[in-house]
């Protein structure tokens, strides 16, 4: 599993879990497009199947789609058969081997089914955008010690999680660009 990109560059790689949603995927876009910065979203196949124009809106901008399931199952509490199933059916829709198991859960005998064909992306900060108990300033001091050549981020496009996306993204994005950070899509670093 893959929570960081080797590499001595100042790059990183923000990820956007759960979109593609009418709610709060039109924002982040737009948070994008203003910065000039590119991401790879993390599609839930449903999802897609619900709103294809804004899949389209995220392609079309640049983004890169993978795969965050079709359903978003939590791995500990499914069959090792369905979850492999619900994976390989949102990757039918995003057509990506990139995939992150929803809530970062996925079993030993997932994982080892899984491996062999796609690349099981984590990452090096979680950003609890969708948790109303912690403060603002907890997680941009995160934001902050985790600013680090190869790092992953992981912001949220839910409905939980769109008033704290909505002033954590751009803080984040203004702090990494002052700090000469690049931004870079996740397939031009991994195979």
């Amino acid at each position: 599993m893959i929570t960081r990109i080797k590499t001595n560059e100042k790059i990183i790689f923000l990820t956007i879990d759960d979109a593609p949603t009418s709610i709060s995927t039109p924002q982040t876009l737009e948070f994008l497009k203003y910065y000039n910065v590119k991401a790879t979203f993390f599609c839930i196949g449903k999802n897609i199947i619900e709103d294809q124009e804004l899949t389209q809106r995220i392609i079309t901008d640049g983004h890169q789609i993978a795969n965050h399931s079709f359903s978003h199952l939590n791995g500990w509490k499914t069959s090792k058969n369905k979850y492999i199933s619900d994976v390989n059916k949102g990757k039918s829709l995003t057509n990506s081997n990139f995939f992150r198991p929803p809530y970062g859960k996925i079993s030993p005998l997932q994982y080892l089914y899984l491996y062999k064909n796609y690349r099981i992306i984590l990452w090096t900060m979680m950003v609890y955008d969708f948790d109303k108990k912690r403060s603002l300033e907890k997680d941009k001091k995160l934001l902050e010690k985790y600013l680090q050549p190869g790092s992953i981020f992981t912001f949220h496009d839910n409905q939980k999680a769109i008033d704290k996306k909505n002033i954590l993204l751009p803080y984040f994005i203004e702090l990494a660009l002052k700090w000469n950070f690049r931004f870079e899509p996740l397939d031009k670093y991994v195979l």
